[in-house]
């Protein structure tokens, strides 16, 4: 059995005295919980909804050990189950809370828990009961909209008067037209702690308060809208931004709400400040400055389900018999600016480790998307059918089978694709099209700037399953011919439709990679801390005495053995070298629970701050993604990693991995 997780899922609308309790008797009952999770629920109780419950339970953390993190979720309950069934090597504690003396409780819990043992060996139920029988949230929240006073008895008697005065800021004007200050304040709370592990301090300035009721705005701005725009900067920009050396000015952007925030950059000898000069909701919101992009500046998104045209095109390869299951899994890189503005940057790439088709999406017109997408299924065909081979290169002038391969997918993947898109356009008959109102007809080549418009009564015959109205600019040259795959048609849509105006520019930094480091043999030196109770190196008395011996003597020494492991003799060095990076540390316990304890405490004396994750060897695999990076000493755990999509560093030196890391770009 690997790790113990405990789950403890709900609405918490709000968090309440009752719940911090549950969390803190689960704890206290079972010292062997390795992580903690809080799942809280999506749904809407009285206007209070899962921004105010994550902002207060932020708050409660403060009481919490390391170990308990808090994660949004859609179904809680749903989310705990999935914890126990993805993990079978782990052992999940399904926490429940009920309150004693309460009957109904307890038919909840049983209702709610009924078969899950059985059904997943992996799981146990927890019921952890507090006293405090009126603790409900239907009454924190009535008590919510009369006082803090009132809402006082139901918070955490740990909590000072000011934390408690926050939170009933949060919940008192819940989604109301306008922001308060007090919202405001704790917005920007959560937001400096969100950001301070990084060396930036977040403030908002007097007009951010100004302006983000302003009535300009038109649909006000949201708690929620401005919680989760700094969730996703801190997410996919929080480390560029942190090694900036200069001070500069840029506008935060999100595409989706339209909402934009200029900052002001200073680094300081201490720290990088981000002032938030404002805030406006503005669709076409000029500025001369960089535009960190939150998401991606793709406007077909709201007229145009991309997902619901592959499935489409799909079908239709299944429909014609072609050789596609099982489907392969799909990938999209949204609001990569600068792999977009490199002449040769990516498209889209099939891995066959995975069998995942990845699309690059930025910049490019959804029919483009498309024919890439059907391009890597020829290869998917390629691969299910054995035949991608040994490919060494991605130069088909070095590889006459690449060549042969690339050359299958473009004519296959182009004609399937153009096939596909002159089945859905109805109207076209022949070389002709004809209206559906009146029924008069008119050939294509004569069809004009306005091609599927009938010019005896107006009638508009765009298909409803076409991308956008096709407009000829200069109409149809007789002398391109048949144009048998698109490619001329294409190259016009290309040139009036893809390209985008100079403010639609955005500028942001590139995609990060995660790197997951091990610790013995890496950063801790495991052999010659073994060595100093055992007067041999870990590998001889193993041989000698067996593995279960070799064991019995680490474990023998407690928490004390793996609270002293030194660091390898370049361990800072190499440790100095990632530690900007987001970083991970993902270390194998031994059989003894102290092992667990002791990297623990190691880890919070030596790497203050830095997560550590403990999993079984054979389970390392299971972090693996594209970019993630593991850097570890065994070279099994470097092959399961590689093969599960990862990117793979066997650790010999710290001079050696960092120039493997350069060698990546970092």
């Amino acid at each position: 059995m690997g790790k113990t997780i405990a789950a403890y899922g709900g609405g918490f609308k709000p968090p309440t005295k009752g719940h911090l309790e549950v969390v803190k008797r689960a704890l206290d009952a079972h010292p062997e919980i390795d992580e903690f999770i809080i799942y809280v629920g999506g749904k809407e109780r009285d206007g209070i909804g899962q921004t105010e419950s994550l902002l207060i339970w932020d708050i409660f953390t403060k009481y919490l050990p390391m170990k308990v993190k808090i994660e949004p979720s859609k179904l809680p309950i749903g989310d705990i189950i999935r914890l126990g069934k993805n993990n079978p090597d782990d052992k999940v504690y399904f926490i429940i809370g009920g309150r004693e003396g309460r009957q109904d409780d307890l038919d909840d819990i049983a209702n709610r828990t009924k078969n899950i043992e059985s059904a997943y060996s992996n799981m146990e139920v927890k019921v952890q009961t507090t006293p405090d029988k009126g603790m409900s949230g239907t009454n924190a929240r009535k008590a919510s909209k009369i006082s803090s006073d009132k809402l006082s008895p139901y918070l955490p008697d740990e909590l000072t008067d000011k934390e408690k005065e926050e939170v009933f800021n949060i919940l008192r004007p819940v989604i109301k037209e306008n922001i308060t200050k007090p919202q405001l304040d704790s917005i920007e709370k959560y937001a400096d702690k969100l950001f301070n592990k990084l060396g930036i301090d977040i403030e908002f300035t007097k007009h951010f308060l100004d302006r983000v009721n302003d009535e300009r705005n038109i649909k006000p701005i949201s708690v929620p809208e401005l919680v989760g725009m700094f969730k996703r900067l801190h997410k996919k920009h929080g480390k560029p931004l942190s090694k900036v050396d200069d001070d500069f000015n840029a506008v935060v952007k999100d595409f989706n709400n339209n909402i934009n925030i200029p900052f002001a950059i200073n680094v300081t000898d201490d720290d990088i400040e981000m002032y938030a000069k404002t805030v406006m909701r503005k669709k076409d919101f000029k500025t001369s400055t960089p535009v960190i992009a939150l998401n991606e500046n793709a406007s077909y998104t709201k007229d145009i389900n991309l997902i619901e045209k592959l499935a489409q095109l799909t079908q239709h390869m299944l429909d014609k018999g072609m050789n596609i299951e099982p489907l392969p899994n799909l990938e999209f890189i949204n609001g990569d600016n600068k792999n977009a503005r490199d002449f040769f940057g990516k498209t889209a790439y099939y891995d066959p480790n995975t069998q995942t088709i990845v699309l690059y999406t930025e910049g490019r017109h959804p029919k483009d998307i498309a024919r890439s997408y059907a391009h890597e299924m020829i290869h998917h065909i390629q691969y299910l059918e054995d035949r991608l081979g040994n490919i060494q290169t991605t130069n088909t002038q070095e590889d006459d089978n690449l060549n042969n391969i690339e050359a299958e997918a473009n004519l296959k993947g182009t004609m399937t694709f153009r096939n596909w898109t002159d089945s859905l356009n109805e109207a076209i008959v022949g070389n002709k099209i004809e209206c559906d109102k009146c029924g008069w007809s008119w050939k294509i080549v004569e069809g004009g700037n306005d091609l599927f418009v009938c010019h005896k009564c107006g009638n508009d015959n765009t298909p409803l399953n076409e991308v956008k109205p096709y407009k000829h600019k200069h109409g149809f040259d007789d002398k391109l011919g048949k144009d048998p795959f698109g490619l001329n048609q294409f190259a016009r849509e290309i040139a009036e439709e893809v390209l985008i105006s100079e403010e639609e520019v955005v500028s942001s930094p590139p995609m990060e990679y995660k790197i997951y480091s091990d610790m013995d043999g890496v950063i801790t030196d495991f052999n010659n801390r073994y060595k100093k109770y055992a007067g041999m190196m870990p590998s001889e008395y193993e041989k000698k005495f067996g593995k279960d011996k070799f064991w019995e003597l680490a474990d023998a020494e407690g928490v004390a053995f793996w609270v002293g492991m030194p660091w390898m003799e370049d361990g800072k060095n190499y440790w100095n070298y990632i530690k900007d990076y987001d970083v991970e540390l993902l270390s194998s316990p031994s059989r003894s629970e102290t092992s667990r304890l002791g990297k623990r405490l190691w880890v919070r004396n030596n790497l203050p701050g830095i997560k550590l994750t403990l999993a079984q060897a054979y389970n390392k695999k299971n972090y693996a993604e594209p970019n993630h990076i593991l850097i570890d000493d065994r070279k099994s755990n470097i092959e399961q990693w590689i093969k599960a999509g990862g990117i793979g560093i066997l650790h010999t030196s710290a001079e050696d991995t960092i120039n493997q890391l350069k060698a990546l770009g970092l």
